[in-house]
């Protein structure tokens, strides 16, 4: 922990644990949601303004894939309570 104030009645396990649940606080990615970032939604709504109605699973698929080409690229976001992809380009 960052200091231990106010873990004297707390014995050292509990301390270590504490301290990994600070340091997993610490890396928490909480950058806002970027301008050039989309979601699976967003990614949906562009294409059946396009004409081109995907369901979910295939939304999911194609994005993963081009994740995984080297296209795009993601992280994890919680937007209100729900973790969300989103997805810039690499």
């Amino acid at each position: 922990m960052a200091s231990d104030k106010g873990t004297r009645g707390l014995d050292q396990s509990t301390r270590n644990t504490l301290s990994a649940l600070d340091l997993a606080l610490q890396q928490d990615d909480t950058k806002p949601k970027q301008d050039d970032e989309f979601t699976i939604a967003e990614y949906i709504d562009g294409m059946r303004a396009k004409g081109i109605n995907l369901a979910l699973r295939t939304a999911t698929s194609r994005l993963d894939n081009m994740v995984h080409n080297g296209l795009l690229k993601k992280r994890l976001m919680m937007i209100g309570s729900r973790f969300t992809n989103l997805y810039s380009k690499a």
